[in-house]
């Protein structure tokens, strides 16, 4: 779920109801499986200027772009609510950016594309689009929304106001009421605190809001096939390598070593009752299965480079638990880490502690990122002020931004949390309850040539310099080495599609030696607007 209200607002509907009914398209293709694939609305914004950027747009052109170019995610081009028009320029950074410490941003040497294929417009009526959304995935209509600008129900809208339509949405099903209403489920992009968690349901069957009027297909072309995943041992591309002298620090993010947890136990710990010899050997919460139970991919050095490696790794290991205690239950969910820096939650974009998300959670709860979306900033001076945790925005009449503090919205609280160390704990903790977030030494060597594959490196006393999230373990078949699978925030161009695997028990830039923190989710969400009926 997006927000195209922050953090500016930015007329932008037809941007994010095309990238997300296409990314929908794509997980259908790829039945689900890891890892979530989030398009960019930005490149749209910023690069196709045959529509109106933040004053709106046609989606059949949108889709006709990107049927002639690519199109890449949002952890190369986040959305910053802005458009050509506010003079955002189309430029190769616009594509695909990457920002390291100290050094101008720069196109990274490869990334993930993505293009459309076949496009067009549906016929008009019910018939025409059930069958699409059932036969390929979500399709992309237009509609008459003044009426449902403050919708907060959980019901079906069935009042067909007359009017011209003005907003873009995504159709994601339909359903039937207990009472007999037929209704479309409806994907918006007003955050996840509009509507029932983002969504809505519309009657069915007689053009309500014009919703039947104009819908648009897409179908993605199969560009993802060859993408490098942890469950791969691809070979170093030297090609690919910066030169030493060229190269800056780019995730480092001054761990602060002077902090300790006070832990909250209320149950009893997976240390003291999983057999480690029952374990299985293979386990990676990407695929349990063949279900993907980890959450989104956040770049943490853009819009411009922030150290914020602790906010993202403990956010991220939340949110997957989240999945896991849910079941992988609609809707999913993303955490605010810009909450976590605005509140200045033990950091900030100079570096933090591991720690700091847990306990932030446990004390205060953390929006969702429709909330906050991240901004890769701190706030100065800080601002952990109501409309800084959670926010609304609007034009005014002179096309001037005006916003204000959202009151009803979802926070997400951590009960148990604590801290561990040592691989076998690691292990128990990570299968009985989610990933956890640790602390690493990325060395020059390994930021600099780390490809794909399982990493080792021999380090005299390593020291944390980084924070990552640990999300399962392997063997290699070839040579029985035992390795960990792991959540970078560098982007999908690092790595394995931004994951790292790396040997187990030593030289590993001290994964098991470090401390490592984990955190239990309290699950109190409202139902969705799919998932209710």
């Amino acid at each position: 779920m997006r927000n195209e209200r922050v953090p500016k607002f930015c007329d932008a509907s037809w941007a994010h109801a095309t990238t997300s009914a296409l990314g929908d398209r794509i997980a259908v293709a790829r039945g689900g499986a890891f890892p979530e694939i989030n398009l960019a609305p930005q490149v749209l914004l910023t690069c196709n200027q045959k529509n109106d950027g933040c004053h709106g747009g046609d989606p059949l052109q949108a889709f006709q772009w990107m049927s002639q170019n690519n199109i890449t995610e949002e952890n190369c081009a986040p959305y910053q609510g802005m458009s050509w028009v506010e003079g955002m320029k189309c430029t190769p950074m616009a594509i695909c950016m990457e920002c390291f410490s100290g050094s101008p941003c720069f196109v990274p040497p490869k990334y993930n594309n993505y293009r459309v294929g076949e496009y067009g417009r549906l016929p008009t009526g019910q018939t025409s689009m059930q069958n699409e959304v059932m036969a390929r995935g979500p399709i992309v209509c237009s509609i008459y929304a003044d009426p449902i600008l403050n919708y907060t129900g959980t019901g079906v809208y069935a009042s067909n106001n007359p009017g011209l339509a003005n907003h873009v949405i995504s159709i994601v099903g339909w359903g039937v009421t207990s009472d007999n209403i037929p209704y479309w489920a409806v994907r918006n992009s007003w955050g996840e605190y509009w509507g029932d968690n983002g969504f809505i349901k519309i009657y069915r069957g007689n053009n309500t809001l014009q919703i039947e009027s104009n819908c648009i297909y897409a179908v993605p072309i199969n560009t993802w096939q060859n993408q490098t995943y942890p469950h791969l041992n691809p070979p170093a591309d030297p090609s690919k390598l910066l030169p030493l002298k060229e190269f800056n620090p780019r995730g480092r993010c001054a761990i602060d070593h002077t902090k300790k947890m006070t832990p909250v136990i209320t149950q009893p710990l997976p240390e003291d009752y999983i057999d480690l010899n029952a374990l299985p050997a293979n386990f990676f919460y990407g695929n349990v299965d063949g279900q993907n139970y980890l959450s989104w991919h956040v770049n943490q050095h853009l819009p411009q480079y922030c150290g914020s490696c602790w906010a993202q790794a403990g956010a991220a290991s939340i949110a997957d638990r989240i999945k896991i205690a849910t079941n992988n239950q609609f809707p999913r969910v993303a955490l605010s880490v810009q909450v976590l820096l605005n509140c200045v939650a033990e950091g900030t974009c100079d570096g933090g502690w591991g720690g700091g998300p847990y306990t932030y959670a446990h004390n205060h709860g953390i929006p969702e990122f429709g909330c906050q979306p991240y901004l890769a900033k701190n706030l100065i001076p800080s601002n952990c002020s109501p409309m800084e945790q959670c926010k609304n925005c609007r034009w005014n009449t002179d096309f001037s931004q005006h916003c204000w503090a959202v009151e009803n919205f979802n926070k997400w609280y951590v009960g148990d949390h604590g801290t561990l160390r040592g691989a076998d704990k690691m292990k128990k903790e990570i299968f009985a309850r989610g990933p956890i977030s640790c602390g690493i030494d990325a060395t020059t060597k390994f930021e600099q040539t780390y490809t794909g594959g399982i990493y080792s490196e021999k380090t005299n006393s390593p020291f944390p310099n980084h924070y990552v999230s640990v999300n399962g373990w392997g063997v290699d078949p070839n040579t029985n080495e035992e390795y960990w699978i792991v959540r970078n925030s560098w982007g999908t161009h690092f790595g394995e599609n931004g994951f790292f695997r790396i040997k187990m028990y030593k030289d590993n830039l001290g994964l098991d030696t470090y401390e490592c923190f984990w955190g239990v989710p309290k699950l109190a969400k409202p139902s969705s607007a799919v998932a209710s009926e």
